[in-house]
């Protein structure tokens, strides 16, 4: 049996990233795993953060059942100040 063991192995070290403090002028990445409930939420997603203060609002797809290509994940994390991921299925 394997138990995983979710906790830092170095407690003084950063678990998370920065928390994004504001959204004004934030560049958002909306990263969807090809589920349409998530395309859907998408859309209706875009205007409320545009609304809030979003600079922008970036879509990715992920290919449904996969992880994230390293090179999509460095796009994103080149590209974008946050990242918005879910499953919605």
């Amino acid at each position: 049996m394997l138990i995983h063991d979710p906790r830092n192995p170095d407690p003084s070290g950063l678990m998370h990233p920065p928390r994004l403090q504001a959204l004004a002028g934030a560049r958002v990445a909306w990263l969807n795993n090809g589920w349409g409930s998530m395309r859907r939420l998408g859309s209706l997603i875009d205007p409320a953060l545009r609304a809030a203060g979003a600079a922008s609002v970036n879509f990715y797809e992920v290919p449904r059942n996969h992880a994230a290509a390293g090179d999509l994940l460095d796009e994103v994390a080149r590209g974008n100040d946050a990242a918005i991921v879910g499953l919605a299925n």
